[in-house]
């Protein structure tokens, strides 16, 4: 996807936890824990339990590509550092992902003014949920996500 923005404001409105449920796939919370960890809840379908991952964020600029990647890592809760774990919300009805990782890169287009954006994700919910859903659910949740992310950045036409 390509957008026209200020990589500032689009990198302060992607981590900003408060926006997440209005444009995020299913993301019902995201909090930005200390040292690049990011705690994200999602809203999953009857009969299954909502759940979380506790990403560590890592971000580096390539010069070559003239893009900025931000990579994302669940690490799974007991193997978190403690000053981490103890940031959490209690898990009450939650599960977390088994794994989840991917990325963000926005690539710079000479005129400065657009960014190529990629989005992706990997995961397993550790959840019975046959293969074709499990896949639907990916592919929504990157095209929701990134639709909805470019409304924010595109003026609104009267």
């Amino acid at each position: 996807m390509s957008i026209t923005a200020n990589i500032d404001e689009l990198l302060a409105f992607i981590n900003n936890g408060d926006n997440c449920a209005s444009w995020r796939y299913k993301c019902m919370k995201m909090l930005n824990l200390s040292d690049n960890y990011i705690y994200k809840l999602s809203n999953l379908p009857w009969p299954f339990r909502n759940r979380y991952t506790v990403m560590k964020s890592s971000a580096y600029f390539d010069q070559q590509t003239n893009s900025y990647t931000i990579e994302l890592s669940n690490i799974q809760r007991s193997l978190l550092p403690k000053a981490i774990q103890a940031q959490l919300p209690e898990p009450e009805d939650t599960v977390q992902m088994r794994y989840s990782d991917g990325y963000w890169r926005f690539k710079f287009v000479s005129d400065n003014h657009t960014i190529h954006i990629t989005y992706q994700m990997h995961g397993d919910a550790d959840a019975p949920i046959p293969p074709q859903l499990t896949r639907l659910g990916v592919i929504n949740s990157a095209f929701i996500t990134l639709s909805n992310l470019k409304k924010h950045f595109t003026p609104a036409r009267h």
